[in-house]
């Protein structure tokens, strides 16, 4: 806020709350080094705006005496000459010149101008006197709307300047809160600060001594590197004569493998030869195996019917010899008999037993005995000749079992060099 003094000067205020700015509140470990910095600058306008204060209390000072020097030098010339001076008053709170509006503008001389001058004298002094004072009056009231316009202007200069003035402590006590703030502050962080350069230092010893131990440990590492070098050399250089051979002996296996596939290759065809052959033979194994089983089905069909009539036979043949035995004790018992004892002694070759109805009971004896006998011989005849087939059949068997063994025998054999030759054919 600026305003213009009696004399035409500018007075220039300025309001610190605006024209201070607090800069923020930084308590990290970063800006800590800008703090006591902050703090000199905070104290400098503390002061700037306490100096500010005193210089600006200092010119409201002086202003009030040239505004009560200027009223007075300003009423002097026509107030005191016109009015008297116990009916000039001023005004104690608002320090503004004011006048009685019943001030009597009459004075000694106009009386005594009055008294002594001619009429028309008189009436010209008193209208040269009229004219003068209403001039003189009229020139009093513009100094004095002047005056008081001025004095109006000043009076809010003055109260801006008290409410700046106001402003500018406030300020100051914020900015002095802040100092004492910040204090407390720097104090915490000087503390944390020192704390943290002792973690800092034990930190540094601490990495120095792992850093000793590292480079130490690296050294080692760094011998054991070179022994290591030095093996992987001797290894590379025995590695490489190992490689060397090993080359030579490939390309030696190499021509032996040539050599060996183009066996392989003769071989194969000659196995595909030799396999087209076998499996011709293989062909008529199963052929002939077919034939085997066919003629062993056969064969045990025969064999389970030849069982059957050999069993039929050998019951038949128990049974027969049962009745010859019978039939010889039938007849032991007949030759016992004395009759036919003594009828045999007379008997001649020629004569045959005819049995005949009405002959005589030796002679039907000696007829029943000759039919036993024919049916004993015909029995027995029968018996042989079913005894013929049993060892027939039996011997006919024993050749198909060793026809069939034999066939087995073959078949395994030529199973068994089939997978010979698959094996050796692999193996190459």
């Amino acid at each position: 806020m600026s305003g213009e003094i009696g004399d035409g000067r500018q007075l220039g205020v300025s309001n610190p709350s605006t024209s201070v700015s607090l800069p923020l509140l930084t308590v990290s470990a970063d800006d800590l080094y800008q703090v006591p910095f902050d703090l000199n600058n905070y104290r400098r306008r503390i002061d700037a705006g306490v100096e500010e204060q005193r210089r600006q209390r200092e010119i409201i000072e002086g202003l009030q005496d040239k505004v009560l020097k200027c009223r007075l030098k300003s009423a002097e010339p026509g107030i005191l000459s016109l009015v008297p001076f116990s009916q000039i008053h001023f005004a104690s709170t608002s320090k503004s010149i004011g006048f009685d509006r019943n001030v009597s503008l009459s004075s000694p001389g106009l009386h005594i101008l009055e008294s002594n001058s001619p009429p028309f004298l008189y009436n010209r002094l008193i209208q040269k006197g009229y004219d003068d004072e209403q001039e003189d009056l009229h020139n009093f009231g513009e100094r004095l709307r002047n005056e008081q316009l001025r004095n109006l202007f000043l009076e809010e200069m003055v109260e801006s300047l008290r409410h700046q003035v106001e402003a500018t402590l406030g300020s100051n006590e914020v900015l002095s809160g802040d100092v004492v703030h910040l204090s407390e502050c720097l104090q915490r962080e000087t503390f944390a600060r020192r704390e943290d350069a002792q973690l800092v230092a034990d930190r540094t010893m601490k990495q120095k001594i792992f850093l000793e131990t590292f480079y130490q440990r690296l050294h080692e590492l760094w011998i054991e590197f070179c022994a290591l070098k030095r093996k992987v050399t001797d290894a590379r250089n025995d590695i490489g004569f190992d490689l060397e051979t090993q080359k030579s002996e490939f390309l030696r296996l190499r021509k032996t493998l040539e050599i060996l596939v183009g066996q392989t290759k003769s071989d194969q065809s000659r196995h595909e030869k030799t396999s087209k052959a076998h499996e011709e033979a293989m062909e008529d194994i199963v052929r002939k195996y077919e034939e085997l089983v066919r003629k062993n089905i056969e064969i045990e069909l025969e064999k389970d019917k030849l069982a059957r009539e050999s069993n039929k036979l050998e019951s038949s043949l128990s049974r027969t010899n049962e009745e010859k035995e019978g039939l010889e004790n039938v007849l032991q018992r007949i030759h016992r008999l004395p009759e036919v004892k003594s009828m045999l002694d007379k008997r001649t070759r020629s004569d045959s037993p005819d049995v005949r109805e009405g002959s005589s009971p030796s002679l039907r004896n000696a007829s029943v005995l000759a039919d036993v006998r024919s049916a004993f011989k015909f029995q027995t005849s029968e018996a042989e000749s079913y005894k013929r087939k049993y060892e027939q059949a039996r011997y006919k068997q024993t050749e198909l079992l060793s026809q069939t063994s034999q066939l087995e025998t073959d078949l395994r054999e030529a199973y068994s060099q089939q997978n010979a030759e698959k094996s050796a054919h692999q193996d190459t």
